[in-house]
Formats: structure tokens, C-alpha cells, sequence
């Protein structure tokens, strides 16, 4: 016959999960906080594109990639 853990140990193994899940819930919650932060200082510097930055939106739409700037430099170069 299988061996039947006693009554403490399935408590143990209960209340060791519990801990395991809401370390899990604080952390998750500290993950959400810092991506709600980040969208917010994100939405700041994008704002500032109303002062002459140009978001990154703003930049593809233009068809600039990271490298836009560069590439326009190295376009000037070789025309000479």
C-alpha cells in the first residue's frame, strides 16, 4: 500500500507553497511597479519631442532607424 504523508506534513508542504506564491506576488508587484515607472519616464522624454527631440516614433516615421543619423553622415561623406 503507498505510504500516506501524515496530516503535518501536507500542512508543511501547504504553507510552504503559500510562501513560494506570494514571494512570487511581492515580486511581481515590484515588476509591475518599476514597468508602470518606466512608462511613465517614457512618456516624459517622448513629451519632450514637443520641444525639437524627436520621439522614436517620430524617428521611423521619418525613416530613421538608430543608426539615421549616421547613415545621413555617411551619405554627405561619400558624396563628396
Amino acid at each position: 500500500m503507498p505510504e500516506v504523508p501524515d496530516v503535518r506534513a501536507i500542512v508543511e508542504q501547504i504553507e510552504a507553497r503559500i510562501k513560494q506564491i506570494e514571494a512570487e506576488l511581492a515580486r511581481r508587484e515590484r515588476l509591475s511597479d518599476e514597468l508602470d515607472r518606466l512608462r511613465d519616464a517614457l512618456g516624459r522624454l517622448e513629451g519632450a519631442g514637443d520641444v525639437g527631440i524627436p520621439s522614436r516614433a517620430a524617428r521611423r516615421e521619418q525613416g530613421q532607424g538608430a543608426r539615421g543619423a549616421e547613415a545621413r553622415t555617411d551619405d554627405r561623406i561619400g558624396a563628396l
